[in-house]
């Protein structure tokens, strides 16, 4: 006798197939972690007990001086400052139907196996449009969670001027990757560090750019010359995988869903695009545990077909005392070649 898989059983094997091939096959994944150590920390604690929203600690430096010697220690300790930020989560849904009985009769592949596939696509593609547009303080985005604009403290432009005073020579170049660092790490007064990302014992973060941007940026005799003498070599992190190259540090990729502009420049005419220096918790990632859920049904009938997934999930930029937290915005005139 053969043993057969419970048809009640299906839609949760395919479910977490589903979510464990698009997790796999994130552009960001190499930035996602469920602790505070990388770019995205996500967590499913949703999962755990009713709600909408979980919040996520976002721990300050310690800034007290320390006691020398045999100096007194009782009463002189420091407080942890865990500041904290709340990420809201909804329910998103897609899904795809056979055109009919007569149609399914002439594919010649596996239904559930192709809905399968293209909705991981569909869900990669989503997850990691979401961390860069939310990342990058896209305001039109709104799932969930409301996207925020870079803070005063946390943006620089090429240049070193302003939006409105961007001009055709003022692309992404080296000056751009010393200017967002240097905002990284000394930034204006009530605004928080953006903090690094450790790795083997050294501090890194990480920029995207948009493919305007690293165009600009091939063109660069200093970052050029750079790559010839000191680009990554025999790195085993998984955040230097793909990258265009580091320096100083600064740890580059690119992504098409930076943001791109129009309205930059004296006359409000020009194109820009805007890159973005990530720190350690820089978005918030909160999802229910078993997520995605599939859905299969006939309708019309009997005569279609219908697979579908929903993931009760949120996204958001991490930002206290409406400060964000850790990334800092580089706004760069930009173009096609």
């Amino acid at each position: 006798m053969l043993t057969t898989v419970n048809s009640s059983l299906v839609p949760i094997l395919w479910a977490r197939e589903l979510i464990t091939e698009i997790l796999r096959d994130l552009w960001m994944r190499k930035f996602i972690s469920s602790g505070k150590d990388n770019v995205v920390q996500i967590s499913s604690e949703l999962g755990k007990k009713a709600g909408d929203r979980i919040r996520f600690g976002l721990r300050m430096k310690l800034s007290g001086d320390g006691i020398d010697g045999d100096g007194e220690r009782a009463g002189h300790e420091e407080a942890l400052d865990v500041k904290n930020d709340a990420c809201v989560i909804n329910q998103k849904w897609h899904g795809v139907t056979l055109k009919g009985r007569m149609e399914e009769q002439k594919a010649a592949y596996n239904l559930r196996s192709e809905a399968k596939a293209g909705l991981k696509d569909w869900w990669q593609e989503l997850i990691d449009e979401y961390i860069i547009r939310f990342l990058s303080g896209d305001t039109t985005l709104t799932f969930a969670n409301a996207g925020t604009a870079p803070d005063a403290g946390h943006q620089v432009f090429a240049g070193g001027l302003a939006k409105a005073t961007i001009t055709a020579s003022d692309k992404f170049d080296v000056g751009c990757i010393k200017r967002a660092k240097q905002k990284a790490k000394v930034p204006a007064s009530g605004t928080p560090k953006v903090p690094p990302l450790m790795i083997n014992g050294k501090p890194h973060w990480i920029m995207i750019l948009h493919p305007f941007q690293s165009d600009d940026l091939k063109s660069d005799s200093e970052w050029l010359q750079s790559q010839r003498t000191a680009n990554i070599r025999g790195e085993k992190n998984p955040v230097f995988s793909g990258a265009l190259g580091i320096y100083d540090g600064v740890i580059l990729h690119e992504h098409e869903k930076c943001l791109t502009f129009s309205d930059y420049g004296d006359g409000g005419n020009l194109p820009a695009a805007r890159a973005i220096l990530c720190g350690r918790q820089a978005a918030l990632f909160g999802k229910q545990k078993e997520v995605p859920r599939w859905h299969e049904e006939t309708i019309d009938r009997g005569n279609k077909y219908h697979v579908g997934a929903d993931m009760i999930f949120g996204i958001k930029k991490a930002v206290f005392n409406s400060k964000d937290f850790s990334v800092v915005a580089c706004d760069t005139y930009a173009t096609t070649i």
